[in-house]
Parts: structure tokens; sequence; C-alpha cells
């Protein structure tokens, strides 16, 4: 029996609340007025309007009234009347007005982002996540994309400000704010390594142990399911399955047991430089491993599918060099160096991903051009991957 969880544009709704909640309160609450770079509108100080005073102080019916009476607006009280009819609940009055402002490109940027961002809270208190995900969507493809980094890195912080401290239902819209933010940050950021330290905090927890999360998919189990058969069903493996559930190496579920199903698309990308693997779920950010590579430069670059059918658990392996071929031995003893797991590339004949039994080569350049892992390590990769996944090394 499957259960869904949360759509993917409520668990946006959540973020863009997040955004917009802190602009309401940047903008409607605090004493001081809001500023804003005005193009031909003059900022309005406090004491320059009467509806002001009313309008900080939560009188939106009597700042509507003076608005409204007079002749013409600056396009700052435009807004403001706009927000008004929000408080007032005269959504379509709002919605007019707000549009107004947006669909003018004479009106200064910034304002017409907030005029924006009024909407798109507008529809999420009223619930129509739908409409108010258009909104938004309006909202982001007018944006510079250099911008949105910082966007989303302003609002994984207002989450993380609130809910960051202690395991609760909003830690994927953590996850989620943060891995878009980190997409578009380069490492010289300054915020780079804690963004990362805070995202290998909240997956953990969302990824790698038991944890029921809302907004991720799960499945009931009933009489009659077996691991391997919802693996199947969920075209994930069965791997991924016990992992994301901490349940080990066991394959024993009972009926009535909630599993969390992790589903998307895992990418992996290597570098040399670094001897670093880093796992992405749906282009999100998962967890960085440190990693053994060829010697004498033996590990190739490009771009590489995984041969998702021939990976294995306790392999044997071909020595290359005379064809022998040795079973697997755990520690080694026979001279298998492939650890616990086997995930090779489909392209490169010989080359892969595995385990080892040297874990003090990871970090250095002591292979035959595969990529090293310790065996801990490469049984969590090992359960992500299948033959969808790409392999990045550069």
């Amino acid at each position: 029996m499957a259960e869904k969880g949360s759509s993917f544009n409520k668990l946006l709704i959540l973020i863009i609340l997040a955004g917009a909640g802190y602009y309401y309160y940047d903008n409607h609450i605090k004493v001081q007025p809001t500023i804003i770079e005005a193009d031909n509108d003059p900022i309005i100080e406090n004491g320059d309007s009467p509806y002001l005073t009313y309008f900080k102080n939560g009188n939106f019916k009597k700042a509507a009234e003076l608005l409204a009476k007079k002749e013409e607006l600056t396009n700052h009280e435009k807004h403001d009347l706009g927000a008004c009819y929000i408080e007032l609940k005269k959504f379509d009055k709002a919605e007019e007005i707000l549009e107004a402002l947006w669909g003018n490109k004479e009106v200064n940027q910034g304002l017409r982002f907030q005029a924006k961002i009024e909407i798109v809270l507008m529809y999420v208190g009223r619930e129509e996540y739908k409409k108010g995900m258009v909104v938004f969507k309006e909202y982001i493809e007018a944006l510079d994309p250099k911008e949105l980094p910082q966007i989303e890195l302003t609002l994984g912080d207002k989450l993380w400000d609130k809910f960051g401290n202690k395991v609760n239902q909003y830690w994927w819209e953590i996850h989620y704010a943060y891995g878009l933010a980190y997409n578009g940050m380069m490492e010289e950021n300054p915020r780079y390594q804690e963004i990362e330290n805070r995202l290998n905090k909240l997956n953990k927890y969302l990824y790698f142990q038991n944890s029921y999360v809302s907004n991720m998919n799960h499945h009931i189990v009933v009489t009659g399911d077996l691991l391997v058969k919802l693996a199947k069903k969920y075209n994930i493996t069965q791997n991924l399955i016990q992992l994301a559930n901490g349940m080990k190496d066991s394959t024993t579920i009972r009926p009535g047991q909630k599993l969390k199903i992790v589903n998307g698309t895992t990418t992996v990308h290597i570098s040399k430089d670094q001897h670093s693997l880093v796992l992405f779920l749906d282009g999100l950010y998962l967890k960085r491993y440190k990693v053994g590579l060829g010697k004498e430069n033996k590990t190739p670059v490009g771009e590489f599918k995984i041969a998702g059918n021939s990976k294995r658990y306790k392999p044997m392996w071909t020595d290359p060099s005379n064809g022998k071929e040795y079973i697997y031995a755990d520690g080694g003893t026979n001279g298998n160096p492939l650890g616990t797991h086997w995930i090779p590339f489909a392209e490169s004949n010989g080359i892969g991903i595995h385990g080892t039994w040297d874990p003090a080569s990871i970090g250095k350049n002591k292979s035959n051009g595969c990529i090293r892992m310790l065996n801990t390590e490469v049984k969590e990769v090992f359960a992500f991957l299948t033959s969808k996944s790409s392999v990045e090394i550069e």
C-alpha cells in the first residue's frame, strides 16, 4: 500500500511562505519604514503620510480608507494599498493593484518583486497552492539567475534559524532550499563549508537512517510484501530501502510497518584534485566522500554511466595483468582488492567504484584506475546507484 507524500508544489510552498513571511514582517511589522531604491517615486519616511501610522499599527481598514481617498497614488502607496486589501480579505482588489505594479516595467524592480511576493502570500494564506505556485514561478523566471542562489540561501537561513536545531517536519524544506543555494555557490564562498555541514546534518536524518519524513513517499507494508518486490515496484534498489529505513542488512518487514521510499535520479561527481566523490539526488547534494584514485593518472576523466545490472556485493576480481580470478575473501586475504562492493562503469572496461581493504590508500593514488572507497561508505553509494545513474570525473 503506497502512501504518497506531499506534492512537489506543497514542498516549495513552505519555502515560499518562509520568504514571504519574512518579507511581511520586515516591511509591515517593524517600526522603520520600507526603504526601496526608487526611480521617480519619493521615498516615504515616517510622518510623510497619515496612512503610514495606521498601516504600521495594523489598522489596515483606516489605512486603506485614507489611501483610497487620494486622487493619485505613488507606486509605494499602491503596494501598501494592495497589502491592506489582502489583510481585509478584499482579494480581487488586492490582486488587481499588485498585478498592475508587477506588470509595469517602469516601476522600480524591487517594488515589482515585492508586489509579486504579496500575491504569493495571498494565495498561500487562502491555501490555493497551485495558483500560488504559478505566481511564484513567474517571480522566479523574472529574476536574474545570478540572484537565485542568494534568494534560496536566505530562505534556507530563515528556516534553519527557526527549525534547524531540532529534528522536525520542516527539515526536508531546509534541505531543499539549502540544496538549491549550494548548487549555485562557488567553493570560494565563505559559507560554502557551513552550508555543506548543515546539509550533512539534514541529509543524515532524511536519507541515511530510519526516520519519518512527511514530504517523502512511504509504503505501508501488507501481508505478502517482500523487499525485493518493493524495490522492483518503486524502481529503486533493495539496499536503498534498507539504508533509508535503518534496516542494516535485515530483510525482515512486518505488516503495518511504514517504509520510507527514496525516489529520484542519483548522480556522482568525482574530483581528482580533491580526491572527493559527491553524491547528488535529483541534482541536490546528499553527501561527500573521500576516495582513492588511480596511480600514474590511470583514473579516466569524462562522463560515465553505471552498469547497474553488474553491481556486485562481495565481488570476485580478475587480475588485469594475468587474467587470474579471485573470489571474494573478507579482508582481501587472497589478494582480491575490491572490498565489499563493486560498482562498474558501463563505458570503461574494468573501471568502477569499489571498496578497499587498504583504508590508508584513501586520499591517495594507488589503484589501477578505479575509485576506491571505505567499505562502510561504498555501501551507501552502492545503495543509491542504478543503471540510470551517471558519473562525472574531472
